[in-house]
């Protein structure tokens, strides 16, 4: 009878033991259900290059131009992309290149509608006319800028102050239509998804001196277990908003890396590594 006791506590333990695994570890993401066409730079600062991982395809362009960042635009055939001293348009299908701004050394936060939130030009670079609108707005290039409300708003996330190491953020928005500030009630939201049915959270802690992100569904109030880094530097969601590419840094390593994660299911898979931050973007 003992006996029988001890196997049923041993297999109740073995239960709990696997549950909790389960519930902390990540498993690792198959990248062939990720049928989403994600743009990364090349590692090597020259081109970029398109990934499907669920057709196992791989597509380079630009190979001879260095690129400081890169964004599909609403025509999602056609890339705007900075060099450092230019900013192009290249059409993927006729590989046409076509020059927006001269000049210009400027990197890159979000683009809708075909205009581009600069990260430290401090304004609103428009693909069409090629001109830089509202410059004098603040650069964010903390933790991120992104249209909001359908390129109504322009809601960022900075550091306001600090808890000991731990930075304290602060969400504040912008109308382009009233041309207003406005410091919002939410106070870590570093991206919201596609169709606004989610938003990403980044939180620090103290005691390890870590970034967390997390996912919530606003419908649901229903916040997904977090993914962290030694500093989180963006994160942005897939066209069909079921994963996020997440940049972090790793202090052990000395690497950023890219990580493709399904928040829902909490799958998570490192698709690069290198020595400095690589921008990415999904089709």
């Amino acid at each position: 009878m003992k006996r029988k006791f001890r196997i049923i506590l041993l297999l109740i333990g073995i239960s709990l033991v696997c549950f909790v695994y389960n519930a902390i570890v990540p498993k690792t993401l198959d990248l062939k259900k990720v049928n989403n066409d994600l743009m990364l730079l090349n590692e090597n600062g020259y081109g970029i290059k398109i990934v499907n991982y669920a057709f196992s395809k791989e597509n380079y362009y630009l190979k001879d131009t260095p690129i400081l960042s890169a964004l599909f635009l609403e025509d999602k055939g056609k890339i705007a992309a900075s060099s450092g001293e230019s900013v192009i348009e290249y059409d993927i299908e006729n590989n046409s290149v076509r020059t927006i701004l001269k000049e210009a050394y400027v990197e890159f936060w979000d683009a809708k509608d075909d205009k581009i939130i600069l990260r430290d030009k401090r304004g609103i670079l428009d693909v069409k006319t090629g001109i830089i609108e509202l410059e004098g707005l603040p650069s964010c290039s903390l933790k991120g800028c992104f249209w909001h409300n359908n390129s109504e708003n322009i809601m960022c996330l900075e550091i306001d102050g600090y808890d000991y190491t731990a930075p304290i953020y602060k969400n504040y928005q912008y109308s382009i239509k009233n041309s207003e500030y406005a410091t919002l009630k939410t106070k870590s939201i570093i991206n919201i998804s596609n169709d606004e049915k989610y938003i990403a959270e980044i939180n620090s802690d103290v005691l390890f001196i870590k970034d967390h992100v997390s996912i919530k569904n606003i419908e649901e109030n229903k916040t997904y277990k977090s993914i962290s880094g030694d500093d989180i530097k963006y994160c942005k969601f897939s066209s069909d908003n079921k994963y996020v590419a997440v940049c972090r840094y790793k202090e052990k390593t000395k690497k950023y890396e890219i990580v493709i994660w399904d928040f829902v299911n909490n799958y998570k898979k490192t698709i690069s590594k290198t020595d400095s931050i690589i921008y990415c973007d999904w089709r």
